[in-house]
């Protein structure tokens, strides 16, 4: 049983082939410096040269963050260009959507009373 309390936010893609949920957690970036020696900071600075290469990369630490057992062979052998930006793309509209209630409420998951 966990000691946390809250939920993590989660977002919804295809890659897979069908509609999966993925949490979005610290794991994944634990797993992106661990497996392939990026920080956060180098796979935003590497993902702008080669965009398909990095976001296999950030594609797989998620994947394997959600428990899944899979290689950034089979990433790149199963997804094309368009799988991994959409990926991308909702897992950065989830976080913007959760950066944005903290930084407008100060506080997360909470409104300020007036």
């Amino acid at each position: 049983m966990s000691i946390f309390k809250k939920s993590l936010k989660t977002f919804t893609s295809n890659i897979l082939g069908e509609p999966a949920e993925f949490k979005i957690n610290n794991a994944i970036w634990l797993l992106m410096e661990t497996k392939f020696g990026l920080t956060q900071k180098e796979y935003v600075e590497g993902v702008q040269d080669n965009e398909n290469i990095y976001g296999a990369k950030f594609v797989t630490a998620t994947l394997m963050a959600n428990g899944h057992k899979v290689t950034e062979q089979e990433v790149l052998d199963n997804t094309d260009p368009a799988d991994i930006t959409a990926f991308a793309m909702a897992y950065n509209e989830v976080m913007s959507e959760k950066y944005a209630d903290i930084v407008g409420t100060g506080t997360e998951g909470k409104t300020q009373k007036k």
